[in-house]
């Protein structure tokens, strides 16, 4: 083959006295043969030989750059420290040339040495032939492994790498882009970050790792969506965010899947479907865990509380009457404000129960469901559930008491 045969008129012993120009044209034949064969170090010396042949050559100063950055990256893989070393060898070839200055920044940015990175970036930016859109990439992730991240900055950054990898037409790179800037975007632009990262995902050409990052981000995106839209009072657009987010298990990590599961079951809660709520705030109570998940004072009863306010939120007799155990079983666990509202529900509960039992004409029922929501009662509900009591058992006597309320409740009247 050609290296062979470049090679043998080397060994030769008239090849000294040959001409500079052939010397040198073999040199560099053997030199690309052993570089395609990644035999760097080999190849870094048939290099090394033509640039002593011919010191000026341009073409044989760029060759033996590009050997010594590969030389530095086999070694980078294997976490060597002499890649620095060899990088600096072929600095001191050229100062400027970009692929040894990207790959300074590289191995600094991989070390942590962001500041160092961001003064090797602004040389690489100032360089002939230098990769707009990857030094601006590559900006952006200095400014963010700073002591102080500069969001701002990095934001900056990243907006100019898209506009570079959109003007070379890029997809790979622009995919890459999107998964990497998705975390500054998410407060500022929730729904263009969603936009771009189903870009990334749906990019054919993007790599693996990149696609998942992507599906990581879309799924946090998603998430902050979700809660956002339950603020708003979108229960039903919160419920399919929540859904879709929650579709890859393989993406959350921690305690995330029993959270995504909580705040679907809210939205599901928000729009109308207590039952599917209920149960799936039932599956969590029995999973446990929701300190990891959950704020005080809900932190402590976890999804139990979530379960019995699906019950109480169902509508039927049936379930309210099961809401108003639940709290029950609740309330010797809660302290405060949250106490105070679990009494409130349990008498809220039995006003509900009573109403229905009244409806269907069991007035005794409705009449013990009353007495079962004063022992919590306090307030307003306190006054209506006194005051439907007495109703129940109207006679000539009850006048006093109607008279006594004055008119509060209005009905007393």
């Amino acid at each position: 083959d050609a290296q062979k045969v470049a090679d043998d008129l080397i060994a030769d012993q008239g090849f000294s006295s040959a001409p500079a120009e052939q010397q040198l044209a073999l040199y560099v034949l053997s030199g690309k043969s052993l570089y395609n064969q990644q035999k760097l170090v080999e190849c870094r010396a048939r290099f090394e030989a033509a640039q002593k042949v011919s010191p000026s050559d341009v073409d044989v100063q760029r060759r033996l750059i590009d050997v010594i950055n590969a030389q530095a990256y086999e070694l980078l893989v294997r976490d060597s420290a002499a890649a620095p070393a060899l990088l600096g060898q072929a600095a001191a070839i050229d100062p400027n040339s970009p692929v040894t200055l990207t790959n300074q920044a590289v191995l600094q940015l991989a070390n942590g040495e962001c500041d160092a990175a961001l003064s090797t970036l602004g040389r690489l930016g100032n360089a002939q032939s230098a990769d707009a859109m990857l030094v601006n990439r590559l900006s952006a992730r200095a400014y963010l492994c700073q002591k102080t991240p500069n969001r701002a900055k990095a934001d900056e950054h990243f907006a100019i790498a898209e506009r570079e990898a959109k003007r070379v037409a890029n997809p790979e790179a622009l995919a890459e882009i999107y998964a990497e800037w998705a975390p500054l975007t998410f407060d500022n632009d929730l729904d263009g970050t969603i936009v771009k990262l189903q870009t990334a995902i749906n990019a054919k050409t993007a790599v693996p790792e990149v696609a998942q990052v992507a599906k990581r981000n879309m799924v946090i995106a998603l998430f902050k969506r979700g809660w956002r839209s339950l603020k708003d009072g979108k229960a039903s657009e919160a419920a399919a965010d929540f859904e879709r987010a929650s579709k890859e298990p393989a993406l959350l990590v921690g305690n995330e899947p029993q959270a995504f599961e909580f705040s679907r079951a809210l939205a599901q809660l928000e729009k109308g479907d207590t039952a599917g709520a209920g149960k799936v705030f039932k599956s969590l109570t029995a999973k446990g865990g929701a300190t990891a998940y959950l704020k005080a004072p809900y932190s402590k009863v976890g999804a139990q509380f979530f379960a019995a306010y699906a019950s109480y939120r169902g509508g039927t007799l049936a379930s309210r009457t099961q809401a108003a155990a639940e709290f029950a079983k609740l309330s010797g666990e809660a302290t405060g404000a949250f106490a105070n509202k679990l009494q409130e529900l349990i008498a809220s509960s039995w006003e509900y129960v009573s109403f229905e039992q009244f409806r269907s004409g069991n007035t005794g029922q409705a009449s013990k469901a009353l007495t079962n929501g004063l022992k919590t009662a306090d307030g307003q509900i306190k006054r209506r559930l006194t005051h439907n009591r007495e109703v129940l058992g109207m006679n000539q006597g009850s006048l006093s008491y109607f008279v006594g309320v004055n008119g509060d409740p209005a009905e007393a009247w």
